[in-house]
């Protein structure tokens, strides 16, 4: 590895980077490289993935994200200073689902790595600042080839990933929060992952957003009048404003704003009793499997920002 300055910080992530398996300390991880982005007089800092050997998706897209984030801001391509040291499955993992590619990072041939035949098919990432139509149906178009039609489920999924984009960039990010120059460089960004098992017929996507959360944004949505005294009931926690949402949202027509799309995202569990459906917002996680009673659960370490994961069967066609 070069020679690094004595002030030099290395943030590592866990051994299990995972937010699934070890999330405490992976959220610890992201909110440290957040930290370090976002002040004013930077020091110089590397992400080393030395000691890493296994990397969630969910994971995975928040680490790209928290770097494209950097990238942008100081309009500067990273480079890896150690990644011929890396776990060579971290290493295989991270090409394979397009890391380096959406980061723009130049990687030698002779470490570049690629999976293997059971690997599974990753998609690749997407990352806009706008509302666009094209692009779930372009990842659905991905999936498709590798799975073939979707059947039903084509069009049941297309309106739950046009909601998430659409609360990332409408929602997710109001404008006192876009006002300084370095959120102005980033936008209202989103970034998505899908993943496609054909030999389970198993496919899973992933929306991130790093706005200002669901429970963080709830309060001045049109629908916090209507579930306030719910969610004030309950305890008032971020679990809490995320679970009245959903359900309120369940219930009830012609809504517009963040109830009804969390509604129709949640929706997609009940298509198949082994679909998962989770949400991660700030202090607040929210997991649903087909049609089982939800779970709600408060974190102690916030994620900075929302993700949205889905685990769908496909059904035979």
């Amino acid at each position: 590895m070069p020679a690094l300055r004595p002030d030099t910080l290395r943030i590592e992530p866990p051994e299990i980077f995972s937010l699934n398996r070890n999330y405490a300390d992976s959220v610890d991880f992201l909110n440290k490289i957040r930290e370090e982005t976002s002040k004013k007089q930077t020091r110089r800092f590397v992400v080393d993935l030395q000691t890493t050997k296994h990397i969630g998706p969910a994971a995975g897209l928040c680490l790209v994200a928290e770097l494209d984030r950097w990238q942008r801001i100081n309009k500067k391509k990273l480079s890896p200073l150690t990644l011929d040291k890396w776990d060579l499955n971290v290493r295989r993992y991270l090409f394979s689902m397009g890391f380096f590619q959406l980061l723009g990072t130049r990687v030698p041939v002779s470490l570049r790595t690629k999976g293997d035949a059971m690997s599974p098919i990753w998609l690749p990432y997407f990352s806009s600042t706008i509302i666009k139509g094209t692009l779930p149906k372009i990842l659905r178009h991905h999936i498709e080839r590798q799975l073939g039609s979707l059947g039903d489920l084509r069009q049941a999924l297309y309106g739950p990933l046009i909601e998430a984009i659409k609360n990332a960039v409408e929602h997710a990010y109001p404008d006192e929060l876009l006002q300084t120059p370095d959120s102005q460089r980033v936008g209202p960004r989103w970034w998505m992952l899908g993943v496609a098992q054909p030999l389970h017929r198993r496919i899973r996507v992933i929306i991130f957003d790093q706005g200002t959360t669901i429970p963080g944004s709830l309060p001045t949505s049109s629908l916090w009048e209507d579930i306030k005294h719910m969610v004030l009931s309950r305890g008032d926690t971020d679990r809490d404003r995320i679970a009245t949402a959903v359900q309120y949202g369940k219930t009830r027509t012609g809504l517009e704003g963040r109830g009804k799309g969390l509604a129709e995202m949640v929706g997609l569990a009940e298509r198949d009793p082994t679909n998962h459906i989770r949400i991660y917002s700030r202090s607040g996680f929210y997991h649903v499997v087909g049609n089982s009673p939800f779970v709600s659960e408060g974190r102690e370490v916030p994620l900075s920002g929302t993700l949205i994961q889905w685990d769908l069967q496909v059904p035979e066609t």
